[in-house]
């Protein structure tokens, strides 16, 4: 139940299990964090034009929404998302271009439109402020681009069982822990002020690219902010290069006699 905006939303849920690893006492390999950045900048040109199949269920303080999709996008300023409930009926349609993020209800005939990328509305149905760009990052194991010249503390988590690598700025700080065996993100923890993201990756597979050429991916993944109960989850289908380019159309909202409800 959209309660704020007056919508409701109708979905469902679906169970997103997490495959834990036994925590190792020592690195499988030394790795330093130019071999993080580089295998982050890898991911980041596999975003620049992609398509993928997921399951996903975000949770908030107004609204539940959840289904079987589909997302497309040119990281790091367009995307589409598309959720479908069990029949197949398309019920939730989220489309980013730039600082424009219109989240629309087909079936309610209601959408949201924001001008701050997606922040407002996601501080209105899940309590906290992030724009969609940022937040779909965390999807593929990508740390937002901001912090990679950011001067990185790096060692061991033996506790973890991963290189853990710490850095601040401008208020901000964020933690994350790397495989030793893949360089694929295990956790992230972000935080500013009274605000923390806590993100988790598991069921991790190579992807992406020729064999020994793409990226692993954690096919699970859970976001969340503990202070607020929100969270998303997201278990990958599929997650492949666009083999054609992706229409600028594709980003843009296509009106279908829905009320429009601005965010301010």
């Amino acid at each position: 139940m959209f309660r704020a905006l007056g919508i409701c939303v109708v979905g469902f849920v679906f169970a997103v299990g997490c495959a834990h690893k036994q925590v190792i006492d020592k690195p499988l390999r030394e790795i330093r964090p130019a071999m993080l950045w580089k295998d982050q900048a890898k991911r980041r040109a596999f975003l620049s034009e992609f398509s993928g199949k997921l399951k996903m269920a975000y949770e908030g303080k107004d609204q539940k929404v959840s289904g079987k999709g589909r997302i497309i996008g040119r990281y790091p300023g367009a995307f589409r998302l598309e959720l479908r409930d069990p029949l197949g009926r398309l019920h939730y349609v989220l489309t980013v271009k730039n600082e424009l993020a219109i989240a629309s209800y087909p079936r309610n005939r209601q959408a949201v439109r924001d001008t701050s990328g997606g922040s407002a509305y996601f501080q209105r149905v899940l309590g906290v402020s992030i724009p969609f760009n940022e937040l779909a990052s965390y999807f593929a194991g990508v740390i937002p681009l901001r912090w990679e010249k950011v001067p990185m503390a790096w060692e061991w988590d033996s506790e973890q069982g991963a290189y853990r690598g710490e850095m601040k700025r401008e208020g901000e700080a964020l933690t994350v822990w790397v495989d030793s065996g893949n360089v694929a993100l295990q956790r992230a923890s972000w935080e500013r002020g009274d605000e923390t993201l806590e993100a988790t990756f598991s069921d991790f597979s190579e992807c992406c690219g020729p064999e020994g050429k793409g990226f692993f991916l954690g096919y699970e993944v859970r976001v969340q902010w503990p202070s607020q109960r929100a969270s998303v989850d997201v278990t990958w289908d599929t997650l492949d290069k666009s083999k054609a380019l992706i229409p600028a159309t594709a980003f843009e909202f296509q009106p279908n006699g829905e009320k429009i409800i601005e965010l301010k």
